[in-house]
C-alpha cells in the first residue's frame, strides 16, 4: 500500500450534516485542520499525530481517555451527553476548559466496537476530506457532521499458492519480515543511535571477558527526529545530526533491534555530548 496508515484513504463515506443535507464522498481521509490565530483553522486537512485522535470517555465516574486510529473508524454519530446522574458525573468537578468537558458528545463504532465520548485533536479539529460525485475535493469539519458512516478499505487478499508452492513457516516469515525492516524514523526530539562497543582489550594488551566489558556509552547517530514542537507550532532544530558520535548515560534510551543489530532510541535531552574530531 503506497500510503501510510497516517493518511490512509478509505473507499467512501456517507454523511448527514448538521444542516440535514446528505453527502457521499469517495477516497476519504480522516485527519485534522490545524488551529490558527483568532480561532480560525487551516483550510487543508493534514494527518493526525501518529494517525490518532483522543476520545474522552466516562468510565465508572472517571474521565477515561483512549487514543483511536482514524483509519479504523466505521461510524461517528452526534448524540446527547450522558445525564449528570448522582455518583457518576458531579464528583469529577467542573471542566469547562478541559477537552473532556468541551464540544459535542459522539457515539462511535471502532473496528466493530461501540464507544462514546468527546473528541480531542491535539493541534486543531477533526475533519474529513474526500471527493464528491463531480470529482471536487471537499473538506467537512467535525463541527458540521451529524452522522458519518465509512466504508473501510479492506486489506487485499493474499494470492493463491501455485501447485508445488508451500506456505512459508512462521520462522521463515519472521526472518523475511526482519529483513524488510530497513529503517526506523525517530519522532519528535528522539535520536536513533548505533552503540559503539567497548574495547575488548586493555591498554596493556589484556583481553577482557564478556562479563568484564562495560556497557557502551557512546554511539553513532543513525537518524534524528524532526525536533520538539514548540508552543508557537514550529519545531526546535536538532543539535545533532546523522553521522555524529555522541555520548550518553549508561541506562539512557530504549533498546531496539534493527536487522539483527542493537540500536538505541534516545531523547536529545539524554545525550551528554558530541565527540568532535
Amino acid at each position: 500500500m503506497a500510503e501510510s496508515q497516517h493518511n490512509f484513504r478509505n473507499i467512501s463515506a456517507r454523511l448527514t450534516l448538521v444542516s440535514g443535507k446528505q453527502v457521499v464522498l469517495r477516497e476519504t481521509f480522516l485527519g485534522e485542520q490545524v488551529r490558527k490565530a483568532a480561532g480560525r483553522f487551516a483550510a487543508e486537512v493534514t494527518s493526525l499525530g501518529h494517525g490518532r485522535f483522543r476520545l474522552w470517555q466516562i468510565k465508572g465516574g472517571t474521565r477515561a481517555p483512549v487514543d483511536l486510529a482514524a483509519h479504523n473508524i466505521e461510524k461517528i454519530k452526534r448524540a446527547e451527553a450522558p445525564a449528570h446522574a448522582s455518583g457518576t458525573w458531579p464528583h469529577l468537578g467542573p471542566a469547562p476548559n478541559h477537552p473532556s468537558g468541551q464540544g459535542p458528545w459522539f457515539e462511535l463504532v471502532y473496528l466493530g466496537l461501540p464507544c462514546s465520548g468527546r473528541i480531542e485533536c491535539f493541534r486543531g479539529r477533526l475533519a474529513l476530506q474526500g471527493t464528491d460525485a463531480t470529482g471536487t475535493e471537499r473538506t467537512v469539519p467535525i463541527s458540521d457532521i451529524k452522522q458519518l458512516e465509512v466504508t473501510r478499505r479492506k486489506p487485499e487478499p493474499k494470492p493463491a499458492l501455485s501447485e508445488g508452492d508451500t506456505e512459508p513457516s512462521r520462522e521463515t516469515r519472521g526472518q523475511t519480515e526482519k529483513e524488510q525492516i530497513v529503517a526506523v524514523k525517530p519522532t519528535e526530539d528522539r535520536v536513533l543511535v548505533k552503540p559503539i562497543e567497548a574495547e575488548t582489550k586493555t591498554a596493556s594488551g589484556i583481553y577482557l571477558p564478556e562479563t568484564a566489558k562495560e556497557k557502551p556509552v557512546k554511539g553513532e547517530v543513525v537518524a534524528t527526529g524532526p525536533g520538539k514542537r514548540l508552543d508557537n507550532g514550529k519545531r526546535a532544530e536538532m543539535s545533532v545530526r546523522k553521522g555524529d558520535t555522541v555520548v550518553y548515560g549508561k541506562y539512557a534510551g530504549t533498546e531496539v533491534e534493527i536487522k539483527g543489530e542493537k540500536h538505541l532510541i534516545i531523547r536529545e535531552s539524554e545525550l551528554l555530548g558530541v565527540i568532535e574530531g
